[in-house]
């Protein structure tokens, strides 16, 4: 007997509109199956394998927005903030530590456009990734309308995706100030070893956190939640569910890390095609449980 989850069609296109078949939500335990969204991803990316890297290369790229560096500029900051001085000697020196700071300025400004683009990219990009990889799962078209299709998602993904950082943050502060403390007050080995324990009791926490907010995205690109509300709905969901996503979540991560495996034993440059395919395939194997779980499959 097939299975009827990865039977084409199986998931109803518009999800704004009354399905026309009766459906039934799985349970979480049954549709955030680690066997079937790896066996679903690899069916999508046989099917358009070329679309499937695409999609995950966009999506890694903007995923891990790289971190800008530049020349310590501090003491010329300090040159120009201190005193109050205005000796011709005060002045020349702040005119000279200006001058300085003038092409660090500009490295920060160029940092914050680059970081914004990132953003407003992914804001963008998000939403299109995660109906893309519905519609290669559902009738194994390449899907490129769906991927740049993210437009009237952006906002809200992107008030969503700053909600779902400032969150975590805010849960990380009681971790940063006990490690900071411990490395203020102690020597660094027992430091360091407080901050590991600390992190170890926080595992847990983050975790249920992390689990509650999962769904999220999928709430704003599937079913037109604004930026609060997929919040709300992502936590309602994941009520009582949070060990099947979490279980999900990290062998799927595990799928992920096994690709970049493999794409650096390729003499690295297998990196470039095994990392964008895996986090395609777990855009599939996600977006089908999430489908599953409120939708169901067609009777």
């Amino acid at each position: 007997m097939n299975d009827p989850f990865l039977t084409p069609n199986a998931w109803n296109h518009d999800p704004y509109t009354p399905h026309s078949a009766p459906r039934h939500a799985l349970p979480f335990d049954l549709a955030f199956r680690v066997q079937r969204g790896f066996d679903s991803g690899l069916a999508a990316i046989k099917a358009a394998p070329v679309a499937m890297w695409v999609g995950g290369l966009l999506m890694f790229f903007f995923e891990n927005n790289g971190s800008f560096g530049g020349d310590d500029s501090g003491d010329t900051w300090a040159r120009v903030l201190d005193g109050a001085s205005t000796s011709i000697a005060a002045v020349d020196t702040k005119l000279a530590a200006l001058q300085d700071l003038a092409p660090n300025l500009a490295m920060m400004l160029g940092a914050v456009a680059v970081f914004t683009f990132l953003l407003l990219g992914y804001a963008f990009l998000r939403p299109g990734f995660i109906r893309q990889m519905q519609t290669i799962h559902a009738d194994g078209e390449p899907g490129w309308r769906e991927l740049f299709s993210g437009a009237d998602a952006m906002l809200p993904m992107l008030g969503s995706s700053i909600l779902q950082g400032l969150i975590l943050c805010a849960a990380a502060i009681p971790v940063v100030l006990a490690s900071g403390a411990a490395f203020l007050w102690l020597d660094p080995a027992a430091a360091a070893a407080i901050t590991f324990l600390v992190l170890l009791l926080a595992a847990v926490p983050f975790a249920y956190l992390w689990t509650g907010l999962s769904l999220a995205d999928f709430r704003v690109a599937l079913d037109g939640d604004g930026a609060f509300e997929s919040i709300r709905s992502s936590w309602r969901l994941a009520d009582g569910n949070r060990w099947p996503l979490f279980r999900f979540a990290f062998l799927m991560g595990l799928v992920q890390i096994a690709a970049a495996i493999m794409g650096v034993m390729m003499l690295c440059i297998g990196a470039l095609f095994t990392v964008p395919l895996g986090r395609a395939l777990a855009g599939v194997g996600w977006t089908e449980a999430y489908l599953l779980a409120t939708r169901g499959a067609s009777d």
